[in-house]
């Protein structure tokens, strides 16, 4: 039970639910795995997919995206270089691709990384 403060005088040891220390951490970071869903259904080669998603806290201030990555579940594919991340306002993102192959049946996902330290 260690709590740092300053000034000379110790007050009583406080702690936080752990709930509450993630969501304060995450105003300032937050990592989407790839998990996110971008698409479900048939994929044309060239067709642009995309989706929104809120995320679990409203950041510090708007973030900026980094260490985009995607995968796909079926036998369609979408190139990293035709995905993008966009943070909208402080609380949610907006993925967006280009699907590379056609496939009656496709399953995309996608990633990033969402900084609002600085």
């Amino acid at each position: 039970q260690v709590q740092l403060e300053p000034g000379p005088v110790a007050t009583p040891f406080e702690q936080r639910p752990v709930g509450t220390e993630l969501a304060m951490c995450q105003r300032y970071f937050v990592r989407l795995a790839d998990n996110f869903f971008i698409w479900s259904g048939y994929c044309g080669a060239g067709a642009g997919y995309s989706s929104a998603q809120t995320l679990p806290v409203e950041m510090r201030i708007q973030p900026t995206a980094s260490n985009i990555t995607s995968f796909s579940r079926t036998g369609a594919s979408f190139a990293e270089e035709n995905i993008e991340c966009y943070p909208l306002k402080k609380q949610s993102v907006y993925f967006s691709c280009l699907c590379s192959t056609t496939a009656n049946s496709a399953f995309f996902y996608a990633g990033a990384d969402l900084d609002a330290e600085l």
